[in-house]
């Protein structure tokens, strides 16, 4: 390969050494790896022991809203816009300020173009119509948000944002940005932000000023970004998001990283910077992989825009509660405001959610997925009035009475013979009814050519190939999960 890719890695790499308190091991590379579609990545040009610093990022090169010019020469700009999108926002200038800006050898290095499902047409979406990754996606939201804050601020301070000629091929510098070019800079952005960024814990200095108070802490469980957290310390305390050069440039393998034996760097803080250490022995010629985390396939495509066998031991499948509510429904009817009631009880509960989860399995229950709550449904469904209200006053009266019938019906031990064949039936024809739908968009050479792949990309396959590829990935692991629960169910009902 001729081009200028091996050029910028030299710049950013003199960029990065410039500054004091910098630090690269001689022993690390940063690589080329193309060729298997991973883009740029460090591997160990000699043994490296556990222990050994690979490198250093000082904090002031770690491009955030406390370090980029804009919170000096325009800090009002900033205010009231929440970590994710003031960072958004910062990215914008720095960006819209080209040879000007301290970081622009590093945004040399930083992708333009994205296969992440923020970037898919409806078309290629629709493959994945079956499964809940698609309404996690965000896009509308994030253009609305666009329109509301970020779009009338760049036009407010368009003296701020500068941007050059070649920004979306945009011609004459300093004009101002349409509409529609910023929301598409801002995806661009956002999608660094959520495929680059870290959680950074603040420096000494930050937590004694004040400005590590008032931070919105991210739930993962709660479909937080899922970006890696710098930190030394404990996960609760205050962090603040930002991009760390040389940290965003080591490649994620789950293989390689599903234990913390086998984790080969981990990032650690201290107040005057970050520092990346190896976490075990690594053999010349080796890359060097972070990861992650325990991300299903479906997350990678979405935040990242890949998958990987490593990670198919994390999938899910998330099936809607109303597809079980349908089934049940068609055994025992309601009245609609029974009906009604009954549910919105159970979303007061905690137990009525839009999605049920699972992982796949062995047996009819686990303690990991969401099937006591879709137990608990269908059972609160199928009682008689009588029953429902019955139940609903022993729930009320006391907090350990819902969990003791959790684990009742859990265990079974509740059923009388025909409620047990109503829930189980109930429950096996939601779950086929599931799989007859995702693999019913499978491509029907699926098999054969991830076989031919041997799990890595076809190099000739066109774009909407290597997203159909993704897709049937994603969808045939949530398939094989939904499966796996219908044999253990059916054994149930023999």
């Amino acid at each position: 390969m001729t081009d200028n890719f091996n050029e910028q890695s030299k710049a950013f790499l003199a960029w990065f050494l410039s500054h004091p308190g910098a630090y690269f091991s001689d022993k690390v590379a940063l690589e080329d790896f193309r060729s298997r579609d991973a883009g740029r990545g460090l591997a160990a040009k000699a043994d490296i022991k556990k222990g050994e610093v690979l490198f250093r990022v000082p904090r002031n090169i770690v491009l955030s809203q406390r370090t980029s010019e804009l919170s000096t020469v325009a800090p009002h700009v900033l205010e009231n816009l929440g970590d994710w999108n003031a960072l958004v926002v910062v990215l914008l200038y720095e960006y819209s300020q080209g040879d000007k800006s301290p970081w622009k050898a590093y945004f040399d290095i930083l992708p333009s173009s994205f296969d992440t499902l923020m970037y898919w047409n409806r078309q290629e979406l629709e493959w994945l119509k079956e499964s809940a990754v698609v309404e996690k996606i965000g896009k509308e939201e994030a253009e609305t948000d666009f329109r509301e804050s970020i779009v009338p601020l760049v036009h407010k301070h368009n003296d701020l944002f500068n941007f050059s000629p070649n920004s979306l091929g945009i011609h004459g510098a300093g004009r101002i940005l349409l509409e529609d070019e910023i929301i598409t800079l801002g995806h661009r952005m956002a999608s660094l932000i959520q495929s680059y960024s870290f959680d950074v814990s603040y420096s000494e200095d930050d937590r004694t000023t004040g400005m590590g108070q008032d931070v919105e802490m991210e739930d993962w469980e709660e479909d937080a970004e899922p970006n890696s957290s710098a930190s030394g310390e404990s996960d609760a305390e205050a962090t603040f998001k930002g991009m760390v050069p040389m940290a965003d440039m080591l490649n994620a393998d789950a293989a390689k990283n599903n234990s913390t034996d086998l984790k080969q760097a981990r990032l650690i803080f201290d107040d005057s910077g970050l520092e990346m250490t190896a976490t075990k022995h690594i053999k010349e010629g080796q890359e060097i992989f972070n990861d992650y985390g325990d991300l299903p396939q479906s997350e990678l495509l979405r935040c990242y825009g890949y998958v990987a066998a490593s990670h198919a031991e994390y999938d899910v499948a998330e099936i809607k509660a109303q597809v079980f509510i349908d089934k049940l429904l068609e055994h025992h009817p309601l009245e609609k405001t029974d009906k009604q009631e009954r549910l919105e009880y159970l979303k007061v509960k905690g137990i009525l959610e839009d999605y049920y989860l699972f992982r796949k399995q062995q047996s009819y229950f686990s303690e990991d997925d969401d099937m006591s709550e879709v137990l608990i449904l269908l059972n609160i469904l199928n009682m008689s009035r009588h029953e429902f209200l019955t139940a609903k006053t022993q729930f009320d009266a006391t907090s350990e009475a819902l969990k003791e019938y959790r684990g009742t019906i859990t265990s079974l031990r509740a059923y009388t013979n025909g409620a047990k064949d109503v829930i189980v039936e109930t429950i096996l024809n939601a779950l086929q009814e599931f799989y007859n739908k995702t693999v019913s968009g499978l491509s029907s050479s699926e098999r054969a050519d991830n076989d031919k792949a041997g799990g890595k990309i076809i190099r000739t396959e066109t774009q909407s190939d290597r997203r159909k590829r993704m897709a049937d990935a994603v969808i045939r692991a949530e398939a094989d999960i939904a499966q796996s629960w219908i044999v253990a169910y059916r054994a149930l009902s023999d």
